[in-house]
């Protein structure tokens, strides 16, 4: 381990991190900004040279290092440790050392100091000491509370601008931090200035809602190997790392395994870390990740479940259906689905728990194995014949529940459910969907992964439970892009100081020559609506106008609308919303007077009550949205049915991606889902009927959106411009 001498500034070399007593820096890198190790070696080389070697090595340093060392030094501490010029990154084998020996460094570090560069100095005010990076009270005995390391009643109150800092703070949101935070026994968090505000014993409460971790791990009373795989992972969901391979190997201390380093393999990195937990932790949560669903107490809504994966109608991506999480993300502390439970509400139970519950005292150990097929599992295993309708027709299925050694904080045992692949009834895969017919089985609401048992339903099935082999799909290998975590500007509260920058959609270049080629005309325009901004400090939101686009798409078959801006609604806070709606043309020529029609992805499912008469749909907002596969972080998507006859006839796909620059760029692409014959057909029709001009299209879609009651006024009165495919109002 190579450390730094905070005296002199030059490096010293230690094979047992645990005889010697050192410092260790936790923060954010700055791209840029920070000091490698062979720029630590051209200071020390240029300093040769100098008549005062260690003052121009911590003159020449960035000046994080330079105060870092400061810091510690004026805390007894001979020897720091930094990951930006500690390590040579250029050997592959001591980077891959550093990193399989981070957690363990982090733990026999004497101090670790988290610096906090996006947090103000909550005391400005206060009298400076000999010892910058300490507090001396002033006359009031609010500053002995600070100095004694004891400032939650003083700095955390629900309004303080420090607490509103701290927890917006980005060290909380960087994947590697996560085991920074958990692994040393004594953390010190320092601003922006270098002075302590406080330690994570002190802080354990606010870390807790920020991170999910428990204040008993925190403080070290409750060791990490005591909490199950799925609460740790998602003490990870959100937490982002500049290389996706990082977000497996910063993990790698938090659940005591190696690995090697291998950039360049993408989130295969991931699955090669749950391969090696799955090896050494007897942990079933592992697998439980999704939606939970909860059945009645009848078990009756057992009966609406079916599989619907058939070539027919495909419903989810393969990546949904495996044993193992493509990432972190997965294991979702809050979750959209409202009636299970999520990840962080799960344990592991023993397995003296299971025989218990089957009353069978001799049911053998589970196993579990990876080998080419999947992982092979020895499991209890039930198997039910449920009935679904494919198209008019009812078909039986089998589904089978995979009893589980976990549970939930209510103790309610879990089951995967898996349906079989083959007519052997040997492999399987993960997941059914839910619900009736026409449900929208493309919305990830109605996929369910796993289910809770009621404990009297699963003694009084206990005979049907039988010890199976089972072999179950582990990872899609041949998708190894990452589901990169929401940004926030585009799901969520936007931080922006320009609140427009969240609700500027851009259609996309590329988007307009595909319509064109598909035959549409785009028209677009932007109105403003009154909604909530954001605002800093903890301060009530204000009202605000801010830009809602408009793309209406047209051509001799049909109209789509869209609108992207912001929500208007209560919670909205900065949300973007976007609505869809669709209408044919008739083919004889008339005009059309029928509504627009909602695609069923936009239905609002949620009944009224007398507490909420109207309930809000909150199905527009882009939270909803999943993020994109093969694509950058920030980067959303969502599939709309365009339906004719209760049939759907197209897919509407829209992809929204932050832009660097500021705004949001927006691309469409509808998808025929016709058949050969249909789509024939309707060339053949469309021929032998007169073909609309761009310019009667534009009027017709420019009354449709007065019709909708989205355009000004003062469009009425406006001409339209013809500028090839995009079509302005002008």
């Amino acid at each position: 381990m190579r450390l730094i001498d905070t005296h002199t500034g030059l490096f010293h070399w230690v094979d047992n991190p645990s005889d010697v007593q050192y410092a260790i820096l936790s923060h954010v890198w700055v791209p840029g900004e920070e000091l490698t190790y062979e720029g630590m070696l051209a200071i020390h080389s240029a300093a040769h040279s100098s008549p005062n070697p260690n003052q121009h090595i911590f003159d020449a340093v960035p000046t994080k290092v330079r105060e870092f060392c400061a810091f510690a030094r004026e805390h007894g501490f001979l020897y720091v440790w930094t990951d930006t010029c500690c390590i040579d990154k250029s050997s592959s084998a001591e980077l891959s050392e550093a990193i399989n020996s981070m957690y363990k460094w982090y733990q026999l570090a004497s101090l670790c100091v988290a610096y906090l560069a996006d947090v103000d100095d909550p005391r400005p005010d206060m009298t400076v000491s000999p010892h910058p990076h300490s507090f001396v009270p002033d006359d009031d005995t609010s500053g002995w509370a600070l100095a004694r390391g004891d400032p939650a009643d003083l700095l955390l109150g629900p309004s303080s601008m420090f607490r509103f800092q701290f927890s917006a703070s980005k060290w909380f949101k960087r994947g590697w931090t996560l085991q920074e935070l958990v692994a040393p026994r004594f953390l010190l968090f320092a601003c922006r200035t270098w002075r302590t505000v406080g330690t994570k014993d002190s802080f354990a409460e606010v870390i807790e809602e920020i991170t999910g971790i428990m204040p008993a791990i925190l403080t070290h009373k409750t060791s990490v190997d005591d909490v199950s795989v799925a609460v740790r992972m998602s003490w990870a969901f959100d937490r982002v790392t500049t290389r996706e391979e990082d977000r497996a190997y910063s993990l790698m201390g938090i659940f005591g395994v190696n690995l090697p380093t291998i950039y360049g393999e993408g989130t295969y990195a991931f699955v090669r870390l749950q391969e090696e937990i799955l090896k050494r932790m007897p942990d079933a949560t592992l697998f439980v990740w999704g939606r939970v669903m909860v059945p009645t107490l009848d078990m009756s809504s057992v009966e609406s479940l079916h599989t619907n994966m058939g070539p027919d109608q495909p419903s989810h991506t393969l990546a949904d259906t495996q044993l193992f999480a493509a990432s972190p993300s997965e294991f979702e502390r809050g979750s959209m689905y409202t009636d299970g439970p999520t990840a962080d509400q799960l344990h592991v139970a023993p397995h003296r728990w299971l025989t218990e519950l089957l009353k069978k005292p001799d049911l053998p150990f589970p196993e579990y194995t990876i080998t080419c097929y999947g992982v092979r599992a020895r499991l209890p295993l039930m198997t039910r014949t449920t009935r679904s309708k494919s198209g008019k027709v009812w078909v039986e299925r089998k589904v089978a529940f995979a009893l589980l050694c976990c549970h939930d904080n209510q103790e309610r045992p879990i089951a995967l459910m898996l349906n079989p692949r083959d007519e052997t009834n040997r492999v399987f895969r993960v997941g059914l969907a839910l619900g009736q017919e026409g449900l929208n089985t493309r919305d990830r609401r109605n996929f369910a992964r796993a289910i809770t048992l009621p404990r009297d339903w699963i003694q009084s099935k206990a005979s049907l439970f039988v010890v199976s082999e089972i072999y179950i799909p582990y990872a899609d290998i041949s998708w190894r892009q990452p589901n990169p975590p929401p940004v926030l500007p585009l799901v969520g509260v936007s931080q922006s100081p320009n609140p427009e920058d969240l609700f500027n959609v851009v259609l996309t270049p590329w988007s307009l020559s595909i319509l064109e080629c598909e035959g549409f005309l785009c028209f677009q325009d932007s109105v403003h609506t009154k909604c909530s901004a954001w605002t800093a400090g903890g301060a009530p939101p204000t009202s605000r106008s801010l830009p809602t686009r408009l793309f209406h798409l047209v051509n001799s078959r049909m109209h789509i609308h869209i609108t992207a801006g912001p929500c208007p609604c209560a919670n909205g806070h900065g949300l973007l919303r976007v609505e869809v709606a669709y209408n044919w043309r008739p083919t004889n020529g008339a005009r059309t007077t029928r509504e627009y029609m909602t695609p069923r992805e936009l239905l609002n499912l949620e009944r009224s009550s007398a507490e909420n008469p109207s309930p809000h749909n909150t199905l527009i907002h882009v939270t909803t949205w999943r993020p994109a596969k093969h694509s950058s972080d920030g980067t959303v998507h969502r599939e709309f049915s365009l339906e004719q006859s209760d049939e759907v006839f197209y897919i509407l796909r829209l992809t929204m991606q932050t832009q660097p620059s500021g705004g949001i760029s927006m691309s469409i692409e509808v998808i025929d889902m016709r058949s050969k014959q249909q789509k024939a057909e309707g060339r053949a029709l469309s021929n032998a009927l007169v073909q609309p001009s761009a310019f009667t299209l534009g009027h017709e879609a420019k009354k449709d959106m007065k019709r909708l009651g989205i355009l000004r006024r003062t469009t009425t009165n406006r001409a339209i411009k013809d500028t090839g495919t995009v079509v302005e109002w002008t």
